[in-house]
């Protein structure tokens, strides 16, 4: 299966829909009656939002369009696919299917190499980006962090989504940088500040207790529609690379890169963080527990 199905410029709503009518057709199927396939985040959900009828965000119709498309096209070999013995249970091929539904979702209205060069001339803005291909911050992110070919990839790059209440939702890894498996990460994490501050993009230089650093980057985003009866629902979405790449973006014009002792001394969270003096730990760490 080849990187954004041979396409070198990311496809429209109008062309979507006209190529899924086509292959609904195909199917015998009609698209008003096939069952929601999970929008970005693996939510159950249609072009129009189930909690108050109202239309979706151009980039989530978008992806949910692209999403059918590529369950429709390629449903067989998605699930030759999943057909490993690693995966032990139907809820883990389920997820594994639903993964690389969105994966290949993301290829079709990012293609690879258009995407790559256009983050790299970018400076990997991603707001930039999100208004070239029509897309949202958060599916820049996501795609941003898959740009991993060995002969052409971009900055690596970890990923990290949290709800309102600051639950870690969602997570990439970065090699080296040590996050939550669940829960909260630490609070002095760009990430929880964001949501003060939404729809801005916000950065932050960060060294933990290894001496390592790490430019952050995040943004918090309204995901539904508020009326009157439903309020809004918002995430978190941030990203994480090694300050060594940092230069090759524009989040770190005119930060103090050689300059550490202006860094934000930071954990992974609480219960895994050694810095015991630190004014914003709010749980023991877990060996402290242990004892």
């Amino acid at each position: 299966m080849s990187e954004g199905y041979g396409l070198k410029t990311p496809p429209n709503e109008d062309t979507l829909r006209h190529l899924l009518s086509v292959l609904h057709h195909e199917a015998d199927t009609d698209p008003l009656e096939t069952k929601p396939e999970g929008d970005e985040h693996g939510n159950q959900s249609s072009i129009l939002d189930q909690k108050n009828d109202l239309p979706l965000a151009q980039a989530t119709r978008r992806f949910q369009l692209a999403r059918k498309i590529v369950v429709l096209n390629c449903h067989t070999i998605l699930r030759e696919m999943i057909d490993d013995p690693r995966l032990t249970s139907s809820e883990s091929k389920d997820i594994a299917f639903k993964a690389l539904t969105s994966y290949c979702a993301g290829a079709v209205l990012f293609p690879y190499h258009k995407f790559l060069k256009d983050a790299q001339r970018s400076l990997y803005d991603v707001e930039y980006l999100a208004q070239l291909y029509g897309g949202s911050f958060e599916q820049i992110a996501h795609r941003l962090v898959t740009l991993r070919a060995p002969a052409t990839h971009g900055i690596p790059f970890g990923f990290l989504r949290t709800d309102p209440s600051g639950f870690l939702t969602k997570q990439f890894p970065l090699p080296g940088l040590l996050m939550p498996n669940a829960g909260h990460a630490c609070p002095l994490w760009v990430i929880y500040r964001s949501a003060q501050s939404p729809n801005q993009v916000m950065r932050q230089i960060v060294s933990f207790t290894d001496g390592s650093r790490y430019l952050f980057i995040a943004k918090t985003s309204i995901k539904r529609v508020e009326t009157f009866n439903n309020t809004s629902v918002f995430s978190t979405v941030m990203l994480a690379c090694n300050l060594i790449q940092a230069d090759q973006t524009t989040y770190a014009t005119s930060l103090r890169l050689d300059q550490p002792e202006y860094d934000t001394p930071v954990g992974p969270a609480c219960n895994l963080c050694t810095r015991q003096q630190c004014t914003h730990r709010n749980t023991p760490m877990a060996a402290a527990q242990l004892n």
